[in-house]
């Protein structure tokens, strides 16, 4: 998969997600994007604190009946590395990059290794941190995954829009599109949003625009905290999410 075709995937699955009016919608849309690169289970969660259940805080549940029944039952949110590196961490990371800061315990591994059995070997996981403070994120894994080069941005930016619509449905706060971000992105913060949607750097965008690198830097930095997002690509899933900008 080339990676303009994985950028043409997700803008296809947040165009997708635009129109999804119920969280089965939205689980059907993640699962078929998800399983183009191997992922067969998925869930969309808050993350609380390791001494809570976290049950209370699936809000959208794909994983096997089996797994999820095993990691309640045994009560592994408590002991999970990757839970853990999701509470504390802002960015993306697969699952082995959290075993390997786990320094060896004997709990993590243990998760790890029930996981694999229960045919989750491999995982990837975006920790979402809400302006308020709150902490969510989306996590999957499957038995064989394939990541190309700019899958994880693909990834990322797919798992942030599809965290903010499923919330948003199940909160009913608003079933069709949040109001745009106040105040609104200038024309020129719009343009240089779009093509930070593309992946373009703030050098190519300079090019492009006829701008300094250092201008296109600064319309990123101040569109980002107009719509207080936590990174350009969060920035980019709030505009398209508040109708700033259209792909």
């Amino acid at each position: 998969m080339s990676a303009g075709s994985i950028e043409l995937e997700a803008f296809d699955f947040i165009d997708g997600l635009t129109a999804a009016a119920t969280e089965g919608e939205v689980y059907g849309l993640l699962w078929r994007r998800l399983t183009a690169f191997g992922f067969t289970n998925f869930a969309i969660a808050d993350t609380p604190p390791p001494n809570l259940k976290l049950d209370a805080h699936i809000i959208l549940n794909g994983w096997s009946k089996s797994w999820y029944a095993h990691y309640m039952s045994q009560n592994f949110y408590a002991i999970d590395p990757v839970a853990k590196r999701l509470r504390e961490s802002a960015q993306p990371f697969f699952w082995h990059e959290a075993e390997l800061t786990a320094d060896g315990s004997a709990d993590a591994r243990r998760v790890m290794d029930e996981a694999s059995e229960f045919g989750l070997k491999y995982g990837f996981s975006v920790p979402i941190h809400g302006a308020n403070g709150s902490r969510s994120c989306v996590t999957m894994g499957g038995e064989r995954i394939y990541v190309p080069p700019h899958g994880r941005e693909a990834i990322h930016l797919m798992a942030i829009y599809a965290h903010s619509h499923a919330s948003a449905l199940r909160t009913e706060w608003q079933k069709h599109r949040l109001p745009p971000a106040q105040p609104s992105l200038t024309k020129r913060e719009r343009e240089v949003l779009r093509w930070v949607a593309t992946g373009k750097s703030d050098w190519e965008i300079g090019e492009i625009l006829g701008i300094s690198e250092d201008t296109a830097f600064a319309h990123v930095r101040n569109s980002t905290r107009k719509l207080r997002a936590m990174t350009r690509t969060h920035a980019v899933a709030l505009a398209l999410l508040a109708g700033e900008i259209a792909i």
